[in-house]
């Protein structure tokens, strides 16, 4: 299996493991961490189940799909999730529909040599944008409208509703004022 898919794997499988501290108070009692949270036996164990879970998915994959899976991996455009024992692919969308959100959108197996298409294509966001049935949030709008790649099928899409929640439009962030030049 590619070496990067292999740490993606790796990746994900740690990031399943709890981080637990050493006790914690509830309603002024100490609480100690349970035989689980103390138990590197059993931590070892759900790596090892979560990495055999991706790496059984991504063998039964071609050899092309295998690639775009690297590329996207490698670009941070991709990442592997495990939820309730289900092999989940991911694209990241961070901070485009709203500031400080983890965000992610789920895609299938089937999907991923379209993704990987509109990814080469420099068109995920707007592909992700049509499937969320919503436009990025407006400073993201702004900066395609500036850079000149907004077009009428980004038009199209949906306003983005969490625009309206942060403000009227009216604030630093969604409407900067002109620095003036001396």
């Amino acid at each position: 299996m590619n070496k990067s898919i292999q740490c993606s794997i790796y990746d994900a499988a740690l990031g399943s493991f709890g981080i637990y501290p050493m006790s914690t108070v509830k309603d002024g009692v100490t609480i100690p961490r349970t035989e689980w949270q103390e138990g590197w036996n059993a931590a070892h164990m759900r790596f090892l189940e979560v990495t055999r879970a991706f790496e059984k998915d991504i063998e039964t994959m071609t050899p092309e799909q295998q690639s775009h899976l690297e590329e996207m991996i490698d670009h941070n455009a991709l990442f592997l999730d495990l939820h309730e024992g289900k092999v989940r692919y991911e694209l990241n969308c961070n901070d485009m529909f709203a500031w400080g959100c983890a965000d992610a959108e789920e895609i299938t197996r089937e999907e991923l040599d379209e993704v990987y298409t509109e990814c080469k294509a420099r068109r995920i966001d707007l592909w992700i944008s049509k499937r969320r049935g919503m436009q990025p949030q407006r400073p993201i709008v702004d900066m395609l409208k500036k850079h000149g790649q907004w077009t009428a099928e980004w038009e199209a899409i949906p306003k983005n509703p969490f625009d309206e929640l942060c403000c009227d439009g009216d604030c630093p962030l969604h409407n900067p004022k002109e620095e003036k030049k001396e």
